[in-house]
């Protein structure tokens, strides 16, 4: 019944972090010039500000559009950045919340951490065993990596 009522309390805050995620109004602004490579349609159905930029909300399809499409790097560092930053700093205290009550059902579980209770349920069956994969892997690629980063 404990393990239950956790979980619901989980599944609460979860819920708040996605809503609030999903309310955020979050946006960058640039210049049509400054989208270049992004299509003529998406620009055209973005609304303008008082200078005339592009207002561009931190959604799904403008995420597709300018990571994908914009050649500007300096636009898709700020989109990556705001997009990124949805709802903090609302979101702060509701992620400190959910790691809080993740850790608390994992120790009430008997695992060491919630990562240890999160990959039980996989192949790798415990954190070290994942990181020892990946150190393994890393060394393995380590010199394609060398030769295609000198290509």
């Amino acid at each position: 019944a404990k393990v239950q009522a956790l979980k619901k309390e989980l599944s609460e805050i979860t819920l708040q972090f996605e809503t609030n995620i999903a309310q955020d109004k979050s946006f960058i602004t640039a210049s049509s010039d400054e989208l270049d490579g992004v299509s003529h349609d998406f620009i055209k159905g973005l609304e303008k500000n008082e200078q005339g930029q592009c207002i561009i909300k931190c959604n799904y399809p403008a995420r597709a559009e300018i990571m994908q499409e914009c050649h500007n790097a300096s636009v898709r560092e700020r989109f990556y950045k705001a997009f990124q930053n949805r709802a903090y700093p609302v979101n702060a205290s509701v992620m400190q919340a959910m790691i809080a009550k993740r850790d608390e059902l994992a120790k009430m579980l008997g695992f060491e951490s919630f990562a240890a209770l999160n990959i039980d349920s996989v192949m790798a069956k415990t954190p070290a065993r994942a990181e020892q994969f990946l150190d393994e892997l890393t060394d393995k690629i380590a010199d394609k990596v060398e030769r295609e980063r000198i290509e």
